[in-house]
């Protein structure tokens, strides 16, 4: 085999800069968000799904935090594998200003996707779950990004 008759092949791609956690994250969030979006959690009985207190108050605050949740980590993802693409670029070698920027912007990616999906939950629903109707709030995702502008 190529590899095992080479241990310097894998020695340098274990310590590539390309081999970074905004990449690894990235792709992380990528195959949870295609997941998601093509098997969304049906129940807040499933075994996968955007849990939060907002979240599981009933099954239309479930189901919008998750359509939410799913859009959002597909735009984190893609926004991870650039900055790791180019972190991978700008450093050569793994220093301490590697880890800080690439295990940095996996921790903001993260809190990101939380804070987002709950302030959109907050926005759009009450703590007890009902949905908000003022000034066009009661709308659903699907229904604010089809919405065309008033003249």
């Amino acid at each position: 085999m190529f590899l095992s008759t080479n241990p310097s092949f894998m020695q340098r791609i274990i310590h590539s800069t390309f081999l970074n956690a905004d990449i690894l994250v990235g792709l992380l969030f990528l195959l949870m968000g295609l997941l998601m979006k093509i098997f969304p959690p049906k129940t807040r009985k499933n075994i996968y799904g955007y849990r939060s207190f907002l979240a599981t108050r009933n099954e239309e605050t479930w189901q919008e935090a998750n359509h939410f949740a799913t859009k959002h980590s597909l735009k984190i993802a893609y926004v991870l594998i650039g900055i790791g693409i180019v972190i991978g670029f700008f450093f050569k070698t793994q220093n301490n200003w590697y880890y800080l920027f690439s295990v940095g912007t996996v921790i903001i990616a993260v809190l990101n996707l939380r804070g987002e999906t709950e302030w959109y939950l907050s926005q759009h629903f009450e703590d007890t779950g009902e949905r908000k109707s003022r000034h066009g709030q009661n709308k659903s995702l699907d229904e604010l990004s089809t919405d065309e502008p008033s003249q």
